[in-house]
């Protein structure tokens, strides 16, 4: 019979496995529903579930490499329907195509391990998230997913279809659980506001005092440059004004002289113009007095203003950034931390409203939740009660008990426990601490009867539920196995035909050995079976069968 497709549902099928324990060599398709492995005690049967638990992220042991094997290899293959699924693949970085997931582990004898999804080499804790997604694999003794009380609180909204609501809820309880942080982090820096004012004032002031621009900078370099040339300079007008005036053999020394022999002599220059002469002294003397103005004190008391101001420009520029559009940049930066701080008072209000509001809706939300927690969990306590019992725990009770958390969680305001009376009149406790192996199996069976349409899980794996039980009770766990397979792909081991009766494919799993190099080897080799008439003669032929 063929499972119920629901949306983001997944279907193991095909295993592989290589230099696996005491398998060599073996490929084994699985169908849809449910999937039934038998064989003797010792056949390697459990070993296909161990390869499972491996690929799927479980910790591998070297003991696992079949001896004298460079490796053991387990690759899975998946389809699987629904377009949340590829979007989860990509968000994961394992992007998929033809709706096929190739999951691949790789175990070496040094106890070294290489994992693949969809032929990408990937993380251990990559296999692990994906596969606790949507496949369960429940042990005996291997329930810690169903005594989660987390997991409890997931079932039973997935139940009460609270998926609308828990969304409205957690958004708004991210906004919050941020608006506390924020106000956190602002309280915390109240504390040292003072002394961070103080040092942004410092440093405003010290940017401010030199009032720094690009244009300025450039104009200082340009006059440092001149500056720097002071010294030839005044050597130069030191000269000159030997030349010119200073000296006995100065040239308006000599002009005047000959000014002098002219004017005692006109009638030698009478050709010669007095004013020519007069004007040339004139123009020299002016030369003269300009270039006496220049004062070198003058000069070096500008140089070291110049001088300063650059230092000044690079000591910022040590501070706050290699250019001055960065000391221009981070003094905007100061600024709007100083007005933030002075702001302190009306930010931490306006969280602190923010906050309440936030506290108000999730309250309100809250509220809802536990109410439609409570009234399906009457419903859902009653029916897993009732399955229980139909899987032979007579006189069984299941009870979910919710009880309020004092502060808002992922989830709202509750807390889910899971208890059971297993024997009548003995009380409500928790599972762990008054069932067996078996019963909680058994317990988990039910919840996955009741569950398995609305959980994201869609394949099952149950590996020898039906330890230490025989009869009705079998005939029973079979019904409800078959019920489960309706919605989910389920694989479970067995060494009873009652249990075997209701499945839709057989994996029938011998030991055998033979001979290599002179060595006498075991090895274990399955066998698929998915005719009704095949597997109903097989189920015939189990009666002799002991685990």
């Amino acid at each position: 019979m063929a499972m119920k497709k629901t949306k983001g549902s997944i279907t193991l099928q095909t295993l592989n496995i290589q230099n696996f324990a005491t398998f060599k060599n073996q490929n084994i398709n699985f169908g849809e529903g449910l999937n039934i492995i038998i064989g003797e005690t010792g056949s390697g049967k459990s070993l296909i579930l161990d390869a499972l638990q491996t690929i799927l992220g479980a910790r591998a042991s070297k003991e696992m490499v079949r001896t004298q094997t460079a490796f053991a290899c387990i690759e899975a293959i998946f389809q699987y329907e629904g377009e949340d699924i590829t979007q989860y693949l990509d968000e994961l970085g394992y992007p998929v195509s033809d709706k096929e997931i190739v999951i691949k582990r790789i175990l070496y004898p040094n106890g070294k391990s290489k994992s693949y999804i969809n032929f990408q080499q990937c993380k251990l804790t990559d296999l692990s998230i994906f596969c606790r997604h949507y496949i369960d694999l429940v042990g005996q003794f291997d329930n810690q997913k169903l005594l989660s009380r987390g997991y409890q609180l997931n079932l039973l909204d997935q139940f009460s279809k609270n998926n609308e609501l828990l969304n409205e809820y957690r958004k708004i309880f991210l906004q919050f659980k941020e608006l506390k942080e924020t106000l956190k982090s602002l309280e915390e820096s109240i504390q040292l506001k003072e002394q961070r004012l103080d040092f942004l004032n410092f440093q405003i002031q010290e940017i401010e005092e030199v009032n720094p621009s690009p244009e300025d900078e450039a104009i200082l370099i340009k006059k440092k440059h001149s500056l720097l040339n002071l010294s030839d300079k005044i050597a130069i007008y030191n000269e000159i004004s030997q030349r010119l005036s200073e000296s006995e053999e100065s040239i308006l020394n000599s002009l005047n002289q000959i000014k002098n022999i002219v004017q005692k002599n006109p009638d030698f220059f009478a050709e010669i113009s007095e004013d020519l002469l007069t004007n040339s002294i004139a123009g020299l003397e002016e030369l003269s007095y300009q270039i006496s103005k220049f004062d070198p004190e003058d000069s070096e008391d500008n140089i070291d203003f110049i001088v300063d101001r650059i230092d000044q420009y690079q000591k910022l520029k040590r501070k706050y950034g290699h250019a001055v559009e960065d000391i221009i940049s981070q003094y905007q930066k100061l600024k709007d931390e100083k007005e933030t701080l002075e702001d302190f008072e009306n930010k931490t209000k306006d969280l602190q409203q923010a906050i309440s509001k936030s506290r108000e809706q999730l309250k309100k939300i809250s509220i809802a939740l536990t109410e439609t927690r409570k009234k399906h969990a009457l419903l859902l306590e009653k029916d897993l009660t009732q399955k229980i019992q139909n899987l032979n725990m007579r006189g069984a009770r299941v009870n979910i008990h919710i009880q309020p958390l004092e502060e808002f969680s992922e989830k709202g305001l509750d807390e889910i426990n899971l208890l059971v009376e297993t024997n009548p009149g003995e009380g409500m406790h928790a599972m762990t601490k008054i069932a067996s192996g078996g019963e909680l199996s058994r317990i988990l069976l039910a919840l996955r009867q009741t569950l398995s349409s609305h959980d994201t899980i869609s394949i099952f794996l149950f590996d020898e539920i039906d330890t230490g039980i025989g009869g009705e009770t079998a005939i029973k766990i079979g019904e409800a196995l078959k019920d489960v397979s309706k919605n989910s792909q389920v694989i479970t081991i067995t060494h009873l035909p009652q249990i075997a009766f209701f499945s839709d494919h057989i994996v029938k799993v011998d030991k055998m050995t033979t001979k290599e190099k002179g060595k006498t080897r075991t090895f274990s080799q399955a066998e698929e079976f998915h005719d009704s008439k095949i597997i109903k003669k097989i189920v015939k032929e189990m009666i002799p069968i002991t685990q």
